[in-house]
C-alpha cells in the first residue's frame, strides 16, 4: 500500500473489537461469505480481509490500547 492511500483513524478497544469480530464472521464464521460473491459484496478480496483481521488481531493481542 502507498503512504498516500493510508488514513489514521482513532478506535475504541470495543469498536476495533467490533470490527475484529464482524472480519471473523464474514471470512469464515456461520456467516462466512461464499468465495464468489465475496469482493462484489465487500469491496475487498477475501486474502486482503484475512490480513486486515491478522493485523487488528495482533493489535489487540497486544493489548497496548
Amino acid at each position: 500500500m502507498n503512504e498516500s492511500t493510508k488514513i489514521k483513524l482513532e478506535l475504541t478497544k470495543e469498536e476495533l473489537i467490533l470490527i475484529n469480530n464482524a472480519l471473523n464472521e464474514i471470512t469464515g464464521g456461520a456467516y462466512a461469505l461464499p468465495e464468489v460473491e465475496f469482493q462484489t459484496l465487500t469491496g475487498s478480496t477475501k486474502p486482503e480481509a484475512l490480513d486486515l483481521l491478522k493485523k487488528i488481531s495482533e493489535v489487540l493481542k497486544t493489548e497496548v490500547l
